[in-house]
């Protein structure tokens, strides 16, 4: 085999490899982003429940606004999304500090809401998000 062919099929192995790699790093990514959760990961909560506070029907609550739970974002570039899926579409980036409004829990991921009052998704990983009281 002449050193071209030798190259080009040196090259295509890295790539091949490299791609497996992607591959591999994804899986593992989406299998982390399943399994690991706070226990509740299965469960959704409506946001008067996760606010302790009832609706009537008038439009307005009933609870203290101080009872409200909040995700704080620890991490800068937090990927905001429109549903509960790493392959859903990305509504925006959360920065570090910014917190947002909890609305429940579903599989493995908070539904939120931002300051501007887009409802979206963010990841439940304790290193990205964390839950306040």
């Amino acid at each position: 085999m002449s050193p071209s062919g030798k190259a080009i099929r040196g090259v295509a192995a890295v790539i091949f490899l490299f791609v497996v790699l992607m591959l591999v790093m994804n899986y593992w990514g989406d299998y982390r982003s399943t399994k690991r959760g706070n226990g509740d990961s299965q469960e959704t909560t409506s946001s008067a429940e996760a606010t302790g506070t009832a609706d009537d029907g008038s439009g307005e609550t009933g609870g203290d606004a101080a009872e409200a739970r909040t995700v704080l974002v620890l991490t800068d570039g937090l990927k905001f999304r429109e549903k509960a899926s790493r392959d859903a579409k990305m509504i925006g980036q959360l920065n570090e500090g910014d917190r947002l409004d909890y609305l429940g829990t579903e599989d493995g991921w908070y539904k939120v809401r931002a300051q501007d009052g887009t409802e979206g998704f963010v990841s439940t990983n304790d290193q990205y998000s964390k839950l306040e009281k």
